[in-house]
């Protein structure tokens, strides 16, 4: 290989990416990000528009929405994709605007090259446009290369390597392939963790970054008799990454197909998993095994336990708050849990919330959005603007068995109000889930137990216990008398720019003293029993 100016090596032919069913319709200037509207009339995208908030410009910079073009390439296809690049290469100088951000210039250097891909016929028989297209794109990622993200390090940094790997080997450029492979060969050592996960412990993150790894695999393979020494050591390491990090986010997946609410994950953002699998099995075609296992599946690097029995699925967070050097993704939700019984979710994580510096944003990072236990009304970290988190709980720990898994840490942010917290949820004959906590603290002054409501629930208490209803789903929720039940009003933010407001039960002690406090999670068929056990091995 050897280096060249923007003109593209020749015969790469990407495996067209499966990709979320957008709702934009970029024919007719239509785009929704983040569950926000809007249309620009033709030839009048407003590619920083001042009404917008930062995320969705990012997201019509992206140019994700183009890839589902490239599913079914036709001239009336090409003539939008043409008209909306040729556009945004008119409106968008070099270093000027959302679109030159390196977050944005990475995403969009590698849609780019997919659409090239897919319409290369194309794009040959419109050489004006060719050029210009290809002198834009090897503008961008030279100029990436000079403000790679290396303050923010994590997932933002191994996006900014992946575009110039990608366009390292789209053109040629043996300088970028020589600066960049072993960069990134050294961030996915530093990122995935031996269990598969991905560092910052976030499932829909999870999924970004395997499918960049699949991109990553897709254009090398395409390149595979061209290749230097070290795209072949970066191609042995995406494989052998790959396998464990498609069986992570098999084992965490939720029974209704989608990720986990855990740190900062949404729905409609990444690829479902479906997709993801049906992607890889196209591009790596090497079998990666099964995750789903019937009792506790411990992703232990990552802090991950996942119960399942029959109809039944608890993931429980017993791990650190993301990477200690950059939290941005991070919430408070040591040993919160999220619990499912059929393809319900019944007990739900708040969700991200959104990226901005407000109360929403604080709220969703807290332990007040998490199915945990608040102990003298502290947080298990400082949390300040929109991704930055300071002083942190400590000594983190779990321990396992067959059927049960226990968490702890201790809580020393503030020294005269320290205590300590550990949990104990154990699956009991494959039919319902016993909770334990026990709390220990000097100067207890308050203390709240969590359980976060799914939508819709409807809730009948009584007698120390909760039947909540979805649909024509039903379980219980047993506690011991001497806790006070109450039910207060929270809300639900599975998506970006979707707010549902729920309720959440918080049960709070009618003495408040250390010791330990259960709970037990059932169907309600299996509600006799149930009460049988707490009254004989829990009250």
């Amino acid at each position: 290989m050897r280096n060249s100016g923007p003109n593209p090596i020749k015969g790469i032919r990407l495996i067209n990416k499966i990709n979320l069913l957008f709702k934009n319709n970029p024919h007719n200037g239509k785009f929704i990000f983040l569950n926000k509207e809007v249309i620009y009339s033709s030839n009048k995208i407003n590619w920083n528009d001042p009404n917008q908030e930062k995320l969705w410009l990012y997201n019509l910079h992206y140019f994700d929405y183009l890839i589902p073009l490239c599913q079914n390439p036709n001239q009336e296809n090409f003539e939008t994709i043409k008209k909306i690049i040729g556009d945004w290469i008119d409106k968008n100088p070099i270093g000027r605007g959302n679109g030159w951000e390196p977050y944005s210039l990475s995403l969009r250097i590698v849609n780019w090259i997919f659409v090239y891909s897919a319409y290369n016929n194309s794009f040959k028989k419109e050489e004006p446009f060719e050029s210009k297209f290809l002198k834009s794109l090897y503008q961008q990622a030279n100029y990436l290369t000079y403000f790679v993200e290396y303050h923010i390090q994590a997932n933002h940094l191994f996006t900014n390597f992946k575009a110039l790997v990608f366009a390292g080997l789209f053109f040629n450029n043996l300088k970028w392939l020589n600066m960049f492979v072993p960069k990134i060969i050294n961030e996915i050592k530093e990122q995935i963790l031996p269990d598969g996960g991905h560092y910052e412990r976030s499932p829909m993150y999870q999924n970004i970054i395997i499918t960049d790894f699949i991109d990553l695999v897709n254009i090398i393979y395409s390149l595979d008799k061209t290749l230097p020494d070290n795209v072949k050591s970066l191609k042995e390491l995406l494989e052998e990454k790959l396998k464990k990090m498609m069986v992570w986010q098999n084992r965490i997946l939720q029974p209704d197909g989608e990720v986990p609410l855990l740190g900062d994950s949404a729905f409609q953002i990444a690829l479902k998993s479906q997709s993801l699998q049906q992607y890889y099995d196209l591009v790596v075609k090497k079998k990666w095994g099964s995750g789903k296992q019937n009792q506790v599946s411990s992703l232990t690097n990552s802090g991950y336990h996942v119960f399942r029995s029959d109809d039944q699925y608890l993931v429980f967070d017993t791990g650190e708050l993301g990477v200690s050097y950059q939290p941005g993704h991070a919430h408070c939700d040591i040993l919160s849990f999220e619990y499912s019984y059929k393809t319900e979710r019944f007990f739900v994580d708040t969700g991200v919330g959104n990226y901005l510096e407000n109360e929403v944003r604080l709220k969703a990072r807290s332990i007040y959005a998490h199915n945990t236990a608040v102990v003298n009304e502290m947080d298990q970290a400082q949390l300040w603007k929109a991704f930055r988190m300071a002083k942190r709980v400590s000594d983190i720990s779990s321990n396992k068995d067959e059927n049960w898994v226990e968490g702890s840490y201790e809580n020393k942010i503030d020294r005269g109000r320290k205590y300590h917290h550990s949990r104990k949820i154990e699956l009991i004959d494959h039919k319902f889930f016993a909770l334990q906590d026990t709390i220990s603290s000097a100067r207890l002054t308050s203390l709240e137990f969590l359980f976060h409501l799914a939508p819709g629930s409807k809730i009948d208490i009584e007698n120390n216990q909760a039947k909540i209803t979805i649909g024509n789903k039903t379980i219980v929720l047993i506690w011991e008398s001497k806790l006070n039940p109450q039910l207060k009003d929270w809300f639900y933010t599975p998506e970006f720019g979707k707010i549902i407001p729920t309720k959440m039960l918080s049960f709070v002690p009618k003495v408040i003293k250390e010791g330990t406090y259960s709970f037990i999670i059932s169907p309600f068929g299996n509600q006799k029993e149930a009460n049988d056990y707490f009254k004989d091995s829990l009250n």
